[in-house]
């Protein structure tokens, strides 16, 4: 049996700068170190960090005070940091410069007197983060029907940006569904979706789209089976799952452990048969 690996495929460089954030906290202040949110959706980083004295909280009332707190690359809101001042805490910050990047998209907009959309999924902590930073005038949509329901005025100025770990087709959609009702509705001069989550999202279509065509220096191929490696509540992987099966019949990835060097372009590397490995810290693990 042959095994197909995503390339690229993996943690991303704001969560790799995020895990190092935490390791050097515990390195320069020993334990325990506490860590609001899962510091990236990946149980053997997480439990890994764990054993090493990392207590991950998502109540920053379950710290003692004048402990050290790490926030995670997903960001917080303003009413977080502001609970963390006032409770005495050491803050280091691991949000991912992307993120950071939307956060000061939602105040400069804000303070253009627009009303802002998310495009993002509720309850995910980088959309709670994002919202948090206004105290008003932001509103979420999940789908281009969330669109259709919105209770806004086209006088009123709008802007939009959108979770960083989203699908690059769905955003898109839903993208042109505020577009078409809101003609002067204004995004962000750069695309907020990150880098590494569209080519890991453009590695699965591909493995998908060559293993349906088949190999044509072998034997016909048809991909069995192609369950996405990501953690629970992790958006960047769960989507483009999702259209990778309805671009194949059925998909492939029984991956094996990760291993460093892997950082090729898009595609699809070749493993030999073999089990299910836990992914490495190096990188080649689950993403945020």
């Amino acid at each position: 049996m042959d095994v197909l690996l995503a390339n690229p495929r993996g943690f991303c460089a704001g969560v790799d700068r995020a895990i190092a954030i935490v390791e050097e906290a515990l390195r320069r202040f020993g334990a325990p170190i506490y860590v609001r949110h899962e510091v990236v959706h990946n149980r053997f980083v997480v439990d890994d960090l764990k054993a090493k004295g990392a207590i991950f909280v998502d109540d920053l009332a379950a710290i003692p005070r004048g402990s050290t707190v790490i926030f995670s690359a997903h960001g917080v809101s303003r009413a977080v940091r502001a609970d963390a001042e006032a409770r005495g805490l050491r803050v280091f910050d691991a949000t991912c410069p992307l993120v950071t990047k939307v956060h000061v998209e939602v105040a400069k907009m804000r303070g253009q007197g627009r009303e802002i959309v998310m495009i993002g999924h509720a309850g995910h902590p980088e959309v709670e983060g994002t919202m948090g930073q206004s105290d008003a005038g932001i509103h979420l949509v999940e789908s281009v029907a969330d669109v259709a329901r919105l209770a806004l005025s086209p006088s009123v100025p709008l802007a939009y940006v959108t979770q960083t770990t989203l699908s690059v087709d769905d955003a898109a959609g839903i993208v042109a569904a505020l577009k078409a009702r809101y003609p002067a509705i204004v995004g962000p001069k750069k695309d907020d979706i990150c880098y590494a989550t569209q080519n890991r999202q453009d590695a699965v279509k591909l493995m998908a789209r060559e293993g349906r065509r088949g190999d044509r220096r072998r034997q016909p191929q048809q991909l069995e089976l192609q369950p996405p490696a990501r953690g629970r509540g992790q958006s960047r992987h769960a989507r483009p799952h999702g259209r990778s099966r309805r671009r194949a019949r059925s998909g492939v990835d029984r991956r094996q452990g990760p291993r460093r060097g892997d950082r090729g372009g898009v595609g699809a590397g070749r493993a030999g048969a073999g089990g299910a490995g836990a992914p490495a810290r190096d990188g080649r693990g689950l993403g945020a």
